[in-house]
């Protein structure tokens, strides 16, 4: 049989005290403080990451369909216009008769898209470095263009707050080249 315990022998026995609970409210604040920001940031990056790449993925391929029936890259205005952080549908927008990106034969990978895509083209004549969008920073590998190219820009207003993403990515260079992430 367990006894109970007496109130004199129970005076060892403490909870934790408000001073210490306090302690622990401002640890989680200040922790929450810091984690929600990086966290709100890196799903805007994701977010944008996730619609550029099958994007752009899916107009290098149709350019480079287009250039081997036609022998020429084909231009694309940007498209939908305004980027925004609310979407919009490309078919509506952009995939309409006679548009570029009809042209192409682009099937979207998402019907409602953020940003908007565009394609500069030029020849062995041109140089891409004074063709790179207002914005948008791209370093043009040493050696380039050869040929004729095309650099296809995605601009991307994840927050909503008018600063813009821009994802570049060039038929000379496949790495993609990203300015302001997660704006």
């Amino acid at each position: 049989m367990v006894r109970p315990k007496s109130p004199r022998e129970r005076r060892g026995e403490r909870g934790f005290t408000l001073v210490e609970l306090m302690v622990v409210v401002v640890i989680i604040a200040i922790l929450a403080a810091v984690v929600v920001p990086m966290f709100t940031s890196e799903a805007k990056k994701v977010r944008s990451k996730s619609e550029v790449n099958p994007m752009m993925a899916e107009l290098a391929t149709k350019q480079e369909r287009y250039k081997s029936e036609n022998n020429v890259y084909l231009a694309v205005a940007e498209c939908p216009t305004p980027a925004s952080n609310v979407e919009k549908s490309l078919t509506t927008n952009c995939l309409v008769a006679l548009a570029p990106m009809t042209t192409l034969g682009v099937q979207a990978p998402e019907e409602n898209v953020r940003c908007s895509y565009e394609v500069i083209v030029g020849t062995s004549a041109d140089n891409p470095a004074t063709m790179i969008p207002v914005g948008a920073t791209y370093t043009v590998p040493p050696g380039c263009c050869a040929t004729s190219w095309y650099m296809i820009h995605a601009k991307c207003d994840a927050d909503g707050n008018g600063t813009f993403s821009h994802y570049m990515t060039a038929s000379f260079d496949a790495t993609m080249q990203i300015t302001n992430e997660g704006h």
